[in-house]
C-alpha cells in the first residue's frame, strides 16, 4: 500500500463528520448521541487501521533486515 491509498482511507471520516454537525444542529439529544458514538466507532475503526498498517510496515522493515543480513 502506497501512501496515496492510505491517505484516501481519511475521506472516510467526512461522512460522520457531517453526520454529527447535522445531529448538532437540530438539538436532538438521542440524534447527537448516536452520532457520537458512530463518530467514535468509525475514529476507532480508522485508528485501528493505521495501528495495523504501521506493524504491518514495521514487521516487513524487520524481516527484510533478517534477509539482508543472513
Amino acid at each position: 500500500m502506497n501512501h496515496h491509498a492510505a491517505f484516501d482511507r481519511l475521506k472516510a471520516l467526512s461522512f460522520p463528520t457531517a453526520v454529527l454537525a447535522e445531529a448538532f444542529q437540530n438539538h436532538n439529544l438521542s440524534d447527537e448521541r448516536a452520532a457520537a458514538v458512530l463518530y467514535g466507532l468509525l475514529a476507532y475503526a480508522m485508528g485501528m487501521s493505521w495501528w495495523f498498517f504501521f506493524v504491518l510496515v514495521f514487521y516487513r522493515s524487520t524481516q527484510a533486515g533478517r534477509i539482508a543480513t543472513g
